[in-house]
């Protein structure tokens, strides 16, 4: 789910943020300069989009979520906290529909700073009971200039009004503002625009040399929330910056690679 100001939010095992301030796929498909949105955009599979993980949250007797998250360690996910605030279960679903298996999420840590009335400290590290078995996305200490392109991934609805969670898609977007909390993209109708079920899906920093080609991918940002009800023209989407809390997330997963 795609937090839309009011939704939903979580707990606060506390995931600190710091004083203010991949793979061939992804590489490949930002060099294509196709513009597509994950509303009605490409369809990827989990061989080309590996480290991309569907959600699946139960609240309540008969209250379900779905959203996406990112694979930076063995066991380690990273999402949004407003999408798995307050869950009584939540499990992780790795692979295609007809390869899919599933790892329970043994427990998780939100942002210090959240507490559910707020978009603020908008992030959660799950920590599943087995081994996804993954490539990981590195993280990243990088910015964006404004105008920049990344990329996002997820498993959200392709229509803001109708369409179904749970088809893994990729797009681009383009880095209009940074605030001290936040990376912002407006969406236009020319460039791609998350919606509801890409929730803590990945901002994705295309990473390149002095020549401008790209030599890898990290994960800069997590989709929190958007200003338009169906995702429509004119939407603004705040992605959490995960530089804000890379040492209390090392502290968690050592293992999770900075570039």
């Amino acid at each position: 789910m795609k937090l839309k100001i009011s939704l939903v939010f979580c707990l606060a095992l506390g995931i600190s943020a710091c004083s203010s301030g991949g793979d061939s796929a992804q590489k490949e498909y930002m060099d294509s300069k196709e513009v597509d949105k994950i509303i009605n955009g490409i369809v990827r599979s989990s061989a080309e989009l590996p480290q991309y993980v569907k959600i699946y949250t139960q609240y309540g007797e008969d209250e379900y979520g779905g959203c996406t998250g990112t694979a930076i360690g063995d066991k380690q996910i990273l999402t949004a906290a407003h999408s798995v605030y307050n869950a009584r279960a939540i499990v992780v679903e790795i692979g295609d529909d007809e390869t899919a298996g599933t790892v329970a999420v043994e427990r998780y840590h939100t942002g210090a700073g959240y507490d559910g009335t707020t978009p603020q400290d908008d992030i959660a590290l799950l920590v599943l009971q087995n081994s996804a078995g993954l490539p990981v996305l590195p993280l990243t200490e990088q910015g964006f200039e404004n105008g920049e392109p990344a990329m996002i991934a997820g498993f959200g609805l392709e229509d803001g009004v109708n369409g179904s969670f749970g088809v893994r898609r990729s797009g681009t977007v383009y880095i209009q503002d940074t605030t001290q909390d936040h990376f912002v993209a407006q969406y236009d109708g020319a460039q791609s625009n998350p919606c509801f079920g890409d929730s803590g899906g990945p901002l994705i920093k295309m990473l390149t040399d002095v020549e401008g080609n790209v030599t890898g991918t990290a994960l800069a940002g997590l989709v929190s929330f958007g200003t338009h009800e169906a995702c429509g023209m004119g939407d603004t989407t705040y992605y959490t910056k995960v530089t804000n809390f890379l040492d209390s997330l090392l502290a968690l997963s050592p293992g999770t690679p900075v570039i």
